[in-house]
């Protein structure tokens, strides 16, 4: 996890947008390399949350993917937004920007 923090704290020196962009300019602009492996959704959320410091939020109605469904993904070079639209896909959600905070919620 230590070195997962590491990277993040490097590609944010590399590439991260200024604050006053917003929310949507970082879910565009910041690239991300991830690597899990069969990691809990909250951990995914968490390791995105502290990487772009944005604010996410899970749905109570998306609540019981937590657990679930084990996330496994590796990407690199990808958009924050790309990369959180997989992480979505494989447990059947969705994300959207609302008020400057990342709401995730079921797909439907």
């Amino acid at each position: 996890k230590l070195r997962r923090l590491a990277e993040a704290r490097a590609a944010r020196a590399a590439g991260q947008p200024a604050p006053a962009e917003g929310v949507g300019a970082t879910l565009e602009r910041l690239k991300v390399s991830i690597n899990f492996e069969a990691a809990p959704l909250d951990d995914v959320l968490s390791f995105l949350r502290d990487l772009a410091q944005i604010n996410i939020l899970l749905q109570s109605s998306a609540g019981e993917a937590i657990g679930a469904r084990p996330v496994s993904l590796q990407v690199r070079d990808l958009t924050l937004g790309r990369a959180l639209a997989l992480v979505c896909d494989l447990q059947g959600l969705e994300y959207a920007v609302e008020q400057g905070v990342v709401v995730i919620r079921a797909r439907g």
